[in-house]
């Protein structure tokens, strides 16, 4: 476990958050800080380059905790423009000044790579980061360089770029082996049996699988970076997929640390029954919802009520 605490990053004031392994949510409307969250733990990981580095410009302080046996605490301040690391023996802290997390370096303290280590120790050296239609491997450190993998001496890089193009699903399923042992959770949420050279096998049909679902392909997508991946973060979960494949997928992921933002209520209430970590964050702040009385409280949840209630009585 650990503890994400943020103050004034972007539209975020507060946000105090326990990230456990399991899946961990972001609820809450729009323009509220669940994305400022993600992008704020990912800045942690020395995680930029060409597709965040717009996104994680830092205004506050970030800071997560880890009581491990070497390194406790990574920190962003970028009103001093410093990013440190504490190590538990260390009267004071490492300290890097940086203007942009685009020059951060891992650095050695005492010969251990110090943000590094910080995340060996929590158990994340890779990250299956989804965002729209991508979603991409990283590798913890280095500057976000993007992850390879290593499977029967054979290699691919874990990069969907646009989950909708045929080229991106004839590279990531020219190695079916890949997919092993994820087989039977594919079939439980799409009834897909197979995967090879560009094509699902449905049913008893060869299909292209940039024609499935756009649904099936993002379950996919999160179950192979799943397979390589600590952690997974999830942006815009709901696109595209149906409010009881929503919560299927999340349940198949919950032995690794997951955390989705998410709009969806009924993925909310879903995690009560599976004992989630689930947060809504609104305005700024971030609150625990430890139960349903907690979200019948929350803004997002009443308007959903009132246009289900409209639907209904018609």
């Amino acid at each position: 476990m650990i503890n994400l605490k943020i103050r004034n990053f972007r539209v975020v004031k507060e946000a105090d958050i326990e990230v456990k392994r399991g899946i961990n949510i972001l609820y809450g409307p729009n323009a509220g800080g669940k994305s400022t969250i993600i992008h704020a733990l990912l800045a942690t990981m020395g995680i930029g380059g060409d597709i965040l580095e717009r996104k994680l410009a830092l205004d506050g302080t970030v800071e997560v905790i880890h009581e491990g046996n070497y390194v406790r605490y990574v920190r962003l301040d970028e009103r001093e423009g410093r990013y440190s690391c504490k190590a538990k023996d260390m009267e004071k802290p490492y300290e890097l000044k940086v203007d942009t997390i685009q020059e951060l370096h891992i650095e050695d303290i005492d010969g251990v790579q110090c943000y590094l280590k910080f995340w060996e120790e929590v158990g994340v050296r890779r990250v299956g980061y989804m965002f729209g239609d991508k979603i991409i491997v990283y590798n913890v450190g280095g500057r976000g360089s993007f992850s390879t993998i290593n499977v029967a001496k054979e290699t691919v890089t874990l990069r969907l770029d646009d989950i909708w193009r045929e080229e991106v699903w004839t590279q990531s399923t020219s190695k079916p082996h890949f997919f092993d042992g994820l087989y039977e959770g594919i079939r439980w949420l799409t009834d897909i049996r197979y995967l090879h050279g560009g094509y699902a096998l449905k049913g008893d049909k060869w299909i292209p699988v940039e024609l499935l679902g756009y649904g099936e392909r993002k379950t996919l997508a999160l179950l192979l970076a799943s397979k390589y991946s600590d952690l997974i973060v999830i942006e815009g979960f709901e696109g595209g997929l149906h409010i009881d494949l929503a919560p299927d997928l999340l349940s198949q992921l919950e032995d690794k640390i997951v955390i989705v933002e998410t709009h969806m209520g009924v993925v909310v209430g879903k995690g009560f029954e599976r004992n989630w970590n689930i947060y809504y964050v609104e305005n700024g702040v971030a609150n625990r919802i430890s139960g349903p009385d907690d979200l019948l409280k929350t803004k997002l949840i009443q308007k959903e009520a009132e246009l289900y209630t409209w639907v209904v009585r018609g």
